[in-house]
């Protein structure tokens, strides 16, 4: 769909163009199609999960409408530093311990859980200089730079 025949349920110059909640409208309550994960590790693998996968569908939409791309930009890269944080420290709790390793103060510094996560994987006996693991870390320094204190985009 591009920005010429895209289709509003709403006036869009208008200056309020989202709906606004009504009475009897609630923010979290039992659904029918969705339901909130009761174990902490669903949780967890929910929550990266889903970091991950809103990033892929911003990705998507954005590169497929150039009307949404510079608005949809920021919110990707938000979601896509937050899926490498937990996932990375979901590998962390759950390895860790094995290796030795663990998360000694719990923060949002990628390249303090990138480098336990390199100590995880070396105590499996992996081998981190290879290319794949290089060029991810080159990535995780790229996100640590631009947002250092997961702030940079919110």
């Amino acid at each position: 769909m591009t920005s010429q025949n895209r289709s509003y349920g709403y006036d869009v110059f208008s200056p309020f163009t989202e709906r606004l909640p009504e009475a009897g409208d609630r923010l979290f309550g039992p659904g029918r199609d969705s339901f909130f994960a009761k174990e902490i590790n669903e949780r967890k693998y929910r929550l990266f999960e889903g970091y991950k996968r809103a990033g892929d569908i911003l990705i998507e939409n954005a590169f497929a409408d150039p009307y949404d791309r510079d608005n949809l930009i920021f919110p990707a890269i938000f979601n896509f530093r937050h899926y490498i944080e937990l996932a990375l420290k979901a590998i962390i709790e759950e390895h860790g311990p094995f290796a030795g390793v663990s998360i000694e103060q719990k923060n949002h510094k990628l390249l303090e859980l990138w480098q336990l996560f390199l100590g995880i994987a070396a105590a499996f006996g992996y081998d981190c200089s290879e290319a794949t693991v290089v060029a991810v870390g080159r990535c995780v320094d790229e996100f640590a730079t631009v947002d250092a204190g997961s702030t940079a985009y919110r």
